[in-house]
């Protein structure tokens, strides 16, 4: 009979390292601890335990019903979900204090719609924002597509469904180690700057940007911004983890 064996020492040893890395180049940032799909099989209840007692204070889900069981356990903890959540359960999203990702302006329209038939108060939410990854998010991979995004978003701030506390994309070849892919992460980042200052130039400053996967976030430094979304390198040493970073195997069988 075989077995999987789970490590919670060797989780919280790789939150910690991480984080301190992380804090070396962006002293207040924050890791995002990804805990969904059951913590990638991990066991979510024991790993979010593990991770709160290592001081973690954010987590990423993909859909509600995986928010439920992390906000019985960590009651103060900020709490986003990655993916679609159904407009008619804005008010569960409310009552739960979960931040929600907006994954296009259709569907941003359709859950503030809820917001204010229900007479809910401002909803907690990300902006997804796509900068080549082609998958969801506000659009921002032209100049014109840069310049739409940016007036959606002022009219979502100036609606008042929405408190808008955080924004970040997601890059597509950040693992690949490859110089194109490389190359491509960086002209990602560089969308994404471009619309954060835009909107910084209209007035509107977002208090919460994270862009980095585990891959960016061990190598780009600079891209650290005030936390980053770390799902593979808690679980799992990856292949382009820096030497001096000694991350543990959290799954043995």
């Amino acid at each position: 009979t075989k077995r999987a064996e789970i490590d919670l020492g060797a989780l919280q040893n790789n939150y910690r390292a991480c984080l301190e890395k992380l804090q070396q180049s962006a002293p207040n940032a924050r890791i995002l601890a990804v805990v969904k799909a059951g913590a990638y099989g991990h066991g979510a209840n024991t790993c979010v335990c593990a991770l709160l007692d290592a001081g973690c204070d954010f987590f990423a889900v993909s859909c509600l019903e995986e928010a439920y069981p992390v906000r019985n356990q960590a009651e103060s903890a900020d709490i986003l979900i990655l993916g679609y959540t159904a407009p008619q359960f804005a008010g569960k999203l409310a009552e739960l204090n979960i931040t929600q990702t907006l994954l296009s302006p259709d569907y941003a329209r359709e859950l503030a719609e809820a917001v204010k038939k229900e007479n809910l108060a401002p909803l907690r939410v990300h902006i997804a924002v796509d900068t080549g990854m082609g998958r969801i998010g506000y659009p921002a991979r032209t100049e014109k597509e840069i310049d739409e995004t940016v007036k959606n978003i002022l009219a979502l701030r100036d609606e008042g469904a929405f408190e808008i506390c955080g924004m970040f994309t997601h890059f597509a070849r950040a693992d690949e180690g490859l110089a194109s892919s490389k190359e491509k992460t960086t002209l990602q980042a560089k969308r994404y700057r471009a619309l954060k200052e835009k909107l910084e130039e209209n007035g509107m400053t977002i208090s919460f940007h994270h862009v980095c996967n585990s891959a960016a976030a061990l190598t780009r430094p600079d891209d650290v911004f005030d936390g980053v979304r770390l799902g593979l390198c808690l679980y799992t040493p990856p292949a382009y983890t820096p030497k001096r970073l000694k991350l543990q195997p959290v799954m043995h069988l």
